[in-house]
């Protein structure tokens, strides 16, 4: 399989606090044809029991309690490899793309 395809049975986890936001990239990728959970944090998303089957994650880079820079680490302590899309709201500083970067680039 080429790099940049997904399997056909992609699960796609978004992880974001702001409900209508997630819910609607959630219905926009439904409509795609994938299959979609969606968590209102990253703590949610920790005792979620579809972690393992989660092919990407669309997550907020600025939530509270663990951002989803937190979030990205502590899935790859746990050996967890997803793709990752990480979302900054607008006016946000740029701290969570730097974030981002560095824990996916290493």
């Amino acid at each position: 399989m080429h790099e940049a395809e997904l399997p056909t049975e992609t699960l796609i986890s978004i992880i974001d606090d702001d409900e209508d936001f997630h819910e609607a990239i959630a219905r926009l990728m439904k409509s795609r044809g994938f299959t979609v959970d969606a968590s209102p944090s990253a703590l949610a998303f920790l005792s979620c029991p579809n972690i393992r089957n989660t092919s990407c994650l669309i997550v907020d880079a600025h939530m509270p309690r663990m951002t989803g820079i937190e979030l990205h680490r502590r899935l790859v302590e746990r050996g967890r490899k997803s793709r990752l899309h990480g979302l900054q709201g607008f006016g946000a500083k740029s701290s969570g793309r730097d974030g981002f970067r560095t824990t996916m680039c290493k």
